[in-house]
């Protein structure tokens, strides 16, 4: 009995390696394109497209020749965009694939506990990655608006299950650990940042590292750091 204890242990301990390793590879992969990509511009539609929407409108109106088109910079209106909301959008993206290594490593133990926990936890983690790759591949603010209520409603449920427990699934509140602590700081900070980039009219696409606010940097190392300083204190869920 005790060897078999002590297998389950090993594989769970496994398993929980395995994960968070396969995550931290994930957001690395997210990230490898800005991280080598040089810098561009994101404030302003480029020349070509410019010319080619002032080709599009003397044709659409008959006077293609028969006036000089000025240089687009001078004619076109430019869109203004918000440099500081696009540039913070890489927090929410590290940080939903942070919360989702959160939410894989602690799913075996609650497995443990409840198929029902399990499940939810590894559903979480896959919602949380998805949403990290298609907000750096194709960005929309459906997927914000998707961030900032599924999220929200994470944070309501957790916050629930510290206070007063869940009837029928947990009589008595649940203890608040160092996991679901880093977990909780990373679901609000993509909750802000979504919201703050829905207000604003903001260029969705990911900017490259070069572009990245020092703040966003320093979380991204920081969201590393944090994984690994968890998994290997051996930190309960």
């Amino acid at each position: 009995m005790i060897a078999l204890s002590i297998g389950a242990t090993s594989v769970a301990h496994g398993i929980h390696y395995a994960v968070l390793g396969v995550g931290l590879a994930g957001l690395l992969a997210l990230l490898g394109p800005q991280l080598v990509g040089g810098r561009r511009g994101t404030s302003f539609r480029d020349e070509h497209s410019l010319r080619v929407r002032a080709l599009s409108e003397q044709i659409s109106d008959g006077t293609l020749g028969l006036r000089i088109t000025p240089a687009p910079s001078v004619t076109l209106t430019r869109e203004p965009v918000d440099l500081a909301g696009a540039r913070y959008l890489p927090l929410a993206v590290v940080s939903s694939a942070a919360a989702a290594g959160v939410h894989a490593a602690v799913g075996p133990e609650h497995f443990r506990e409840q198929v029902l926990f399990g499940l939810f936890f590894a559903g979480s983690a896959l919602a949380q990655i998805c949403w990290s790759a298609l907000m750096a591949l194709r960005p929309s603010r459906a997927l914000l608006v998707a961030a900032v209520i599924g999220n929200s409603a994470v944070l309501v449920l957790w916050l629930t299950t510290r206070t007063v427990g869940l009837p029928g699934l947990l009589p008595n509140p649940e203890a608040v650990g160092p996991w679901d602590l880093c977990c909780g700081a990373w679901e609000l900070i993509v909750v802000i940042t979504s919201a703050r980039a829905l207000r604003t009219h903001v260029d969705l696409r990911l900017p490259a590292w070069a572009d990245w606010e020092p703040v966003a940097r320093f979380w991204a190392i920081g969201s590393v750091l944090a994984l690994l300083a968890l998994t290997l204190s051996g930190a309960g869920a």
